[in-house]
């Protein structure tokens, strides 16, 4: 039995995301399987003397977040974010033939808060970036004004925001100098 997959990108994307995410949470999160005992929660298998697969029993995330804990404990705020958008289109316009895209952002930040690192009060960094990639479905399959999604834009790794901002007099008075989203603001 063979099965036709339409475009072996769009399914090795989510595979592949699926593995990694598996593999950060630390799979399986809170059980073992075995034949001959079921399945059992990892609480009653290190009663019973099981080897732990990791030997401080964390996960990668685990570990993560314990970094990202110790770094906003000094002042660095970490944020990652991933959007992917999977289209397919099934009926009417453009074409149909062949209409799976997938379109994907990554947003990058960090901001450091001068008083915590230990330099000076009342201050913030800030810089952010973004990613988009993939390929937008509107203009080669649907043909519609208004794209379908918000994430459609050229592919290009861009500089988003790039800020230092100083509060004054309890913060009656803030100073934001850089390059910024107005929206953030207003």
């Amino acid at each position: 039995m063979s099965v036709d997959l339409p475009n072996s990108r769009l399914v090795a994307v989510p595979l592949v995301s699926m593995l990694a995410l598996m593999f950060v949470w630390g799979w399986p999160p809170h059980a073992v399987c075995r034949s001959e005992d079921g399945c059992q929660p990892i609480e009653a298998r290190e009663r019973q003397g099981a080897p732990e697969s990791r030997p401080d029993g964390k996960s990668l995330l685990d570990r993560i977040r314990d970094g990202r804990t110790r770094l906003e404990d000094q002042g660095i705020t970490l944020e990652v974010n991933y959007t992917a958008d999977f289209f397919y289109n099934l009926r009417g316009g453009l074409n149909t033939s062949d209409a799976e895209q997938y379109r994907g952002l990554l947003g990058l930040g960090l901001a450091v808060d001068t008083a915590q690192l230990g330099l000076w009060e009342h201050g913030t960094f800030f810089v952010s970036a973004f990613d988009n990639h993939g390929t937008d479905i509107t203009e080669r399959y649907v043909g519609d004004l208004q794209a379908l999604n918000n994430a459609d834009a050229p592919n290009d790794t861009r500089l988003y925001e790039f800020w230092y901002e100083h509060r004054l007099w309890n913060d009656r008075l803030q100073i934001k100098l850089g390059k910024m989203d107005a929206n953030e603001d207003f």
